[in-house]
């Protein structure tokens, strides 16, 4: 799946940056701020942790309800609306 560019533009940046910076094409136009860095790894941290919450639920979908469009999670069963 690609996201277009109009995707990413509507895409709200952080306060410390603007759009145009290079900081997006892996090149920083200015030094961040020890606070900067700090929140950088915060949502860093954030998006691992929504990747390893859609791992578990997927796996779990994987093994209890593929090919079927639900699993109920709590009898482990799986079927179609």
């Amino acid at each position: 799946m690609t996201i277009s560019e109009e995707t990413w533009s509507n895409i709200p940046l952080p306060e410390y940056l603007k759009p145009g910076d290079s900081l997006w094409k892996g090149k920083a136009t200015k030094p961040l701020t020890p606070q900067q860095i700090k929140e950088t790894e915060k949502w860093a941290e954030r998006a691992e942790s929504v990747k390893a919450a859609f791992m578990h639920a997927y796996h779990g979908y994987e093994k209890y309800a593929a090919p079927w469009d639900e699993l109920r999670p709590i009898s482990n069963g799986r079927g179609n609306p």
